[in-house]
Order: C-alpha cells, then structure tokens, then sequence
C-alpha cells in the first residue's frame, strides 16, 4: 500500500493523530486514537449509521486503534443562520435511522444501562462535588425527579446519538448532501440530549433548529430538564480544563439561574 500524507488535521483537543492522505491515488482520512475507547465507539458508529449521513469506513485496524474513511470536506462555507438547520436535518436522521428501544449501551468501554437517567446518575455525583453540592444539588433533584415522572409515562426509544454536533463536525458527500464526521463519542442513549447539547453550545435560531429537527413538543419538559443536566455535566467539564471563565460557562450558568 503506497501511502503518504498530504494534511495534518489533528486537533489537540482529542490527542488523535489525524492526516489527510494519498492511499493508491485515493485521498483518504487516516485516523489513530489516543483511546480505545474512542476508535471502538467510531467504528461502530460507521458501521451502523447510514452512510448518506456518515463517511464510507474503508479500513479498520483495531490493534493499532486506526481508521481509514473517505474524504467528505465542506465544499463551501456555511452561515450561522444555515446551521441549525442543517445540524437539526443530520440529528432527525441519525436519531429515526438508528432508534431502538433497547438499554444505554457505551460500545467504547461495554457500559450498559437501562435508562439513559441511569446512566447519567452514574456521572452525577462527580459532577456536583466539581460544580458546587450545596449549590447545585436540590436543582440536581428536582430536575432529576422530573425526568423520572416523564419516564413513568412514556417509555422512551434510544438511539445512537453523536454527542458532538457542531460545525467542525459536518462534511459534504460527493453529491453536496451534507453528513457528520467524527463519531468517537457516539453512544446508545436518548436523541433529546443531542438537542439539549446543541441548544446550549451551539444554537442560532432555537426555533430553525427545532423545526428542522422534527421536534415534538409533548416532550418539552424532559428537554428542559436535559438542557440543566447537560449543563452540569459541561460545568464539571470546563471547571476540570480551567475553562469557568469562558462564554461556553456564563451559558450553561443562565440555563441553571434562568
């Protein structure tokens, strides 16, 4: 195999080794993880979703926590005002092409849970020791309750969900149709957390990204309640990289005190 490197696109964010590169004539992107975790996650992600949304996997070597997809850059750049739309239109299908009702199921470390409150009540006590327990913690029960009072009504479908919506992570297939990259966070859990996520990091038009996104209004409360617990969830994350003082940290506070 004739391979050699074109681009270094590695982020240091992730501490992945990415590189654009030429594979027997074919740009390839050739990714190696810095965790097991993240290359399982991945490969299992583009194995599972469909590819009018994903890029195609050509190659995955599993020892050496590599992959090798097909090249979908952005062939043109998109406005804030267009990006809700299309993140709502990418998440509507990822959530309705990958639903199930099945357990929580992490395929980066096996983890499996029988609610996706299940599995974030594992990560909760973490968060509020970071975050401020006296602060924090009767809006964390109160909001908690609120979900389960939901639960009781409706059982709730899971599917994959990326975790990572944003611009940097939307490419363009060869026909113009946009798709997501980067799956290394994509787990089996409740579509409605992509939302939330989205709403508070990402959003321009709240109303463009939630009628692109299909959404159904009957579950506002649970979104809500989402939307405070991802909110947590990113403080004790931005708290832990000494980011609390950052725009990201002022809007998670106003989804808390608002």
């Amino acid at each position: 195999m004739n391979e050699q490197i074109i681009e270094d696109l590695s982020s240091p964010w992730s501490g992945n080794t990415v590189h654009l590169v030429t594979v027997d004539g074919n740009q390839l992107i050739k990714k190696q993880y810095r965790k097991k975790e993240g290359y399982l996650r991945e490969v299992h992600a583009l194995r599972t979703v469909p590819q009018t949304i994903c890029p195609s996997l050509v190659d995955a070597y599993e020892q050496q926590q590599t992959i090798y997809t097909t090249y979908e850059p952005l062939q043109k750049d998109i406005q804030a005002a267009d990006l809700d739309e299309i993140i709502g239109s990418l998440l509507r299908q990822l959530h309705q092409h990958t639903a199930q009702k099945t357990s929580v199921f992490d395929p980066g470390n096996g983890v499996t849970k029988e609610t996706w409150l299940d599995y974030l009540e594992s990560f909760a006590p973490n968060w509020l020791q970071t975050i401020g327990t006296d602060k924090y913690e009767s809006m964390y029960c109160s909001t908690i309750n609120s979900v389960r009072a939901a639960y009781n009504k409706k059982q709730r479908a899971l599917c994959l969900i990326h975790r990572d919506a944003r611009l940097a992570n939307v490419g363009q297939g060869r026909n113009g149709h946009f798709l997501f990259l980067d799956f290394e966070l994509a787990i089996i859990g409740d579509p409605l957390w992509d939302v939330a996520r989205y709403l508070i990091q990402s959003v321009h038009s709240e109303t463009t990204f939630l009628k692109a996104y299909e959404f159904d209004h009957t579950e506002i409360e649970v979104l809500q309640a989402y939307k405070k617990l991802y909110a947590m969830s990113f403080m004790n994350y931005l708290i832990k990289n000494k980011q609390a003082d950052t725009l990201d940290f002022k809007k998670c506070v106003n989804v808390l005190t608002n």
